[in-house]
């Protein structure tokens, strides 16, 4: 017997994680309008009728019927509707290993156009209530993601995975995030010193521990106030804070905003 085995494109297929934080089917008028709009999440807009327009970098690009949209996370832009518009509509994010999302590195809003019959499809597996819709529509979004992925020229990427040393850590930061948790603390549960872990997790990523474990924390901080209903001093409770005020300040320091008028401004836009 001869096997061929590709480990590691079978090991990074197993790490990826692709969550859908929000999505609906919106009818909207010139109510729908927003200007430096800057999610932790990637938007697909996909729009069925009407129209409007995203503005990003000074650039305008109209929203039209049939075309699908993707505006990666961390994208700053603007978006109006001119008279009215209809829209399916997903928030989502593709995670890899480290916690990551693989679109935060994307620069550009990128445009598809579709059939009607892969449009009637799409919004057919939507409205539908069986596994097999589901299952369907996991389909249909992965293969546009390829398609976003390959205008983008992420697809043309080598893989790389983890080393051991960075997936315990990876799991370990992702396990217990948040304000408590040091350096000191993972190289404890990893039996060595925290010169050591550090040096190499920088030799490893080019960034430092400290940075890495920052940024995820923030990042789950934006998920926590626009996708739980929980009070600010129940998000900074479970993220390790001392308090609602010092955690306010953190998030300040980092989003030029207060906590709870970012989860108002967010929780408005689709």
């Amino acid at each position: 017997m001869d096997i061929s085995r590709n480990s590691k494109l079978t090991e990074y297929i197993s790490q990826l994680n692709i969550r859908v934080m929000d999505s609906g089917f919106a009818s909207v008028g010139t109510e729908w309008h927003a200007k430096q709009v800057c999610s932790p999440y990637s938007r697909l807009y996909l729009i069925h009728e009407g129209g409007g327009k995203l503005t990003h970098e000074g650039r305008s690009i109209p929203l039209e019927p049939r075309h699908i949209y993707l505006i990666p996370a961390g994208l700053t832009f603007d978006y109006a509707c001119l008279t009215h518009m209809q829209q399916l509509y997903f928030h989502l994010h593709i995670y890899t290993a480290d916690g990551y999302d693989l679109l935060y590195q994307l620069k550009h809003i990128y445009t598809l156009q579709v059939s009607d019959n892969h449009y009637s499809e799409l919004r057919r597996c939507y409205k539908g209530h069986l596994l097999r819709d589901a299952f369907e529509l996991h389909q249909h979004l992965n293969s546009l993601m390829t398609r976003f992925l390959g205008k983008a020229r992420i697809s043309e990427q080598v893989i790389e995975t983890a080393s051991p040393f960075l997936r315990q850590v990876y799991a370990l930061v992702q396990q217990a995030l948040n304000i408590k948790t040091t350096q000191k603390t993972l190289a404890d549960k990893m039996s060595i010193s925290v010169s050591a872990l550090s040096r190499r997790f920088k030799v490893e990523t080019g960034m430092s521990l400290g940075q890495y474990m920052d940024e995820l924390l923030f990042q789950k901080a934006q998920q926590m106030l626009l996708f739980s209903d929980n009070s600010l001093a129940q998000i900074a409770e479970d993220l390790g804070f001392c308090d609602q005020f010092y955690f306010s300040r953190y998030f300040k320091q980092r989003q030029s905003e207060a906590p709870s008028l970012y989860r108002r401004r967010l929780r408005k836009s689709i």
